[in-house]
């Protein structure tokens, strides 16, 4: 019987850039209760808009489950809004917070750690807000896992704050009104990315079971589509940028060759990720090893998140205790994509690319 190898947390990959948390929550914390605890408000909010993602020093003796438990119930509206009064009960007791009423130290409380929340879920990897209502993860996928534009107008609010040395809401104010206006542009960016998507399908009679879009690598002006074909047999990649005007479409190929989980389709973890994921997975050999790889984070080539989740035994596949096969993280194709956002002749299928 194989021995369960204990998984620690150690990808800070897993979640939204968490300066980023920091910062946003520093600004909202200052916004909030600034006015009654001074300065301090901006280390409180830093450090209860960080509580959310503590979960990672979970250990789990799956890798699957550490990755598909995280933004689970620590991210839930749900929990939060059961742990907010007990939170606010507690900060009542420590001296500064006492001109703080209740009532509004639990709506600060509850607004720090659901907007970490809700900003997670503006990206790809999903998060499960609802739960433990039996759902998949919420993503809306507008921005990438870091992007400058969304983080750097909430570190100008807290530098200027502390340069000047004394709180004032207008730095944060108008940082989170920046960052937020930000997120509105992706998200109409979006829309307007799938409807070119859905259009190119439709004009290249691609029969699609379904199709997602996401931004490129620190920018929300390059997106990519990731189909799956109705057959589910194949799956297809294409790039977008808002330059592109009337350039066509092009869809590169993919197998997904999920006959390799002929033998394992009623495994725990090929069911964890198919719902994990939404479905947008393929199957690769790697020596005897079957390997799951998420196509939702990276390209074609370079998918950072891959599990075994089999092993070939006499040529059929056997359940094994998954485990995390190295990655890529495709950092030698930035400055591809930053080309290939302002021409649509650029190639950005690596060469690894099955």
């Amino acid at each position: 019987m194989p021995q369960k190898a204990l998984c620690l947390p150690t990808s800070p990959e897993l979640q939204m850039d968490s300066l980023t948390h920091i910062a946003f929550g520093a600004a909202l914390g200052e916004t909030l209760v600034g006015n009654k605890i001074g300065r301090r408000a901006m280390l409180w909010g830093a450090a209860l808009a960080t509580l959310p993602d503590l979960d990672i020093l979970i250990p789990h003796d799956s890798y699957i489950a550490r990755v598909s438990l995280h933004r689970s119930w620590s991210h839930s509206l749900l929990v939060m809004a059961l742990v907010a009064p007990a939170i606010a009960w507690m900060l009542k007791r420590i001296p500064h917070w006492r001109e703080v009423s209740f009532t509004r130290a639990t709506l600060c409380v509850y607004a720090l750690l659901a907007t970490h929340a809700l900003l997670d879920s503006f990206t790809v990897y999903g998060t499960q807000l609802l739960w433990p209502i039996p759902m998949e993860p919420i993503s809306w996928s507008s921005v990438f896992i870091i992007d400058p534009l969304f983080s750097l107008p909430l570190f100008a609010a807290v530098f200027c704050t502390l340069i000047f040395r004394q709180a004032n809401h207008r730095f944060h104010i108008a940082g989170l009104t920046i960052a937020c206006a930000y997120l509105l542009w992706s998200l109409c960016v979006k829309i307007w990315i799938d409807s070119k998507v859905e259009t190119a399908l439709d004009k290249q009679h691609l029969a699609a079971k379904k199709y997602s879009t996401s931004p490129t690598a620190f920018n929300t002006l390059l997106w990519r589509a990731l189909v799956l074909d109705a057959d589910g047999g194949d799956y297809r990649e294409a790039y977008l940028s808002i330059f592109d005007g009337d350039t066509p479409l092009h869809f590169s190929v993919y197998p997904r060759n999920i006959q390799l989980l002929q033998h394992l389709n009623d495994s725990w973890a090929v069911k964890r990720l198919r719902w994990f994921t939404h479905g947008y997975y393929a199957v690769r050999r790697s020596d005897d090893d079957v390997v799951v790889e998420d196509l939702r984070m990276g390209m074609a080539g370079t998918y950072f998140f891959r599990y075994a989740v089999g092993e070939l035994k006499d040529g059929k596949a056997q359940p094994i205790v998954d485990r995390r096969v190295s990655g890529e993280r495709g950092t030698d194709m930035l400055p591809i994509i930053w080309a290939r956002i302002f021409d649509p002749k650029v190639q950005l299928t690596p060469s690894a690319a099955p």
